[in-house]
């Protein structure tokens, strides 16, 4: 099939769970076999690239599209409405919300009246050119008023085997930030360390973070890591669980990380707090621990897993299964075209 996938991220930069799942989505597109015509980047490269490719349109399949968080900008709209008139089905990715949330959406002025409108005309042109709008959950979906609704979660890969081998570390990657749980993960950490045995925390975030550690700073089993993409390989293979330590607020129940899904390609057991979408999905599937987010409720589900090698074995081999099953990148362009193509 011939494929335009519109993205907005630059595929050289994989530095956020924002730009890893649009680049699976077209390495999963190139390795099922789809002639794809990207159009990515900035809004200079993304005008180039759609007048480059303009005149091959004509025969596409179908349109992915993979917006920002920002508002659209506004020649985009000029190029979906033209694959529109074309008749080619579009499906969009609809990945955030956070301009709904006060709490997040910290504008103030004529910059928040301005953001929110623009908004708002990013809702209306998506209605009225997509075919279906995915959402990362049906959670997530329930805030917008669409016909054809389809959950669309990331996904994961199946990466080599593992060894056997216990690490005694576990690990967390992402931002670093109360509401991301850092100060409770730090905690139950100690906790863990004070009452067991030395347990290590590989903690991934980018090197301007780190500077929120204060008293954890200086912690024998604290190991603050800057790295992405292939550099993490070893970091994984050095690790026994992985962490998802968000705080339980209304904004959190929707999300289905990206990490979860790259935890679950290194097959690793996952301990979260109870998210919805998150905490539903590893229950369903038996892959971890759901816990509440505080610091001894995470101890607790460290230490259960240390203690129980059988149930942690199992959590593997379900992860594996929870993968080739129906999780994979592939398994996501097979949704995307029965939704668009052919339902």
């Amino acid at each position: 099939m011939k494929v335009i996938f519109i993205a907005y991220t630059d595929f050289k930069l994989m530095d956020s769970g924002s730009a890893v799942r649009p680049y699976k989505i077209y390495i999963a597109f190139k390795e099922t076999g789809h002639e794809v015509l990207l159009i990515n980047g900035d809004a200079k490269e993304r005008r180039s690239k759609f007048l480059e490719y303009k005149k091959m349109f004509k025969d596409a399949d179908y349109c992915y599209i993979e917006p920002s968080t920002y508002p659209t900008h506004p020649l985009d709209y000029l190029m979906f409405l033209y694959i529109k008139k074309l008749n080619i089905p579009i499906g969009i990715f609809y990945r955030d919300v956070y301009h709904k949330f006060p709490e997040f959406f910290r504008k103030s002025g004529y910059k928040k009246y301005e953001l929110l409108f623009r908004y708002a005309m990013d809702w209306y042109i998506f209605k009225r050119i997509s075919k279906v709008v995915f959402f990362p959950s049906n959670t997530m979906a329930a805030y917008f008023d669409f016909d054809n609704k389809v959950a669309l979660p990331p996904a994961g890969e199946v990466k080599k085997a593992r060894s056997p081998k216990t690490n005694h570390n576990i690990i967390y990657v992402g931002g670093v930030s109360n509401r991301y749980g850092t100060s409770i993960l730090l905690e139950a950490l100690k906790i863990v360390n004070n009452s067991y045995k030395k347990i290590g925390l590989n903690l991934v975030c980018r090197k301007y973070e780190e500077k929120i550690f204060g008293k954890y700073k200086d912690e024998p089993w604290l190991k603050l890591i800057n790295a992405s993409g292939t550099q993490l390989d070893r970091v994984y293979a050095e690790s026994d669980i992985a962490i998802i330590p968000l705080k339980n607020i209304e904004y959190h129940n929707f999300a289905v990380p990206v990490k979860l899904f790259e935890y679950m390609s290194y097959d690793l057991p996952i301990i979260s707090t109870n998210c919805y979408e998150t905490a539903e999905f590893i229950k369903r599937n038996n892959i971890g621990i759901v816990v509440n987010d505080n610091a001894e409720s995470i101890a607790q589900a460290i230490m259960e897993i240390y203690q129980n090698p059988c149930r942690m074995r199992e959590f593997k081999e379900n992860i594996r299964k929870c993968l080739v099953r129906e999780n994979l990148w592939i398994h996501r362009i097979d949704k995307i075209e029965q939704c668009l193509v052919r339902d």
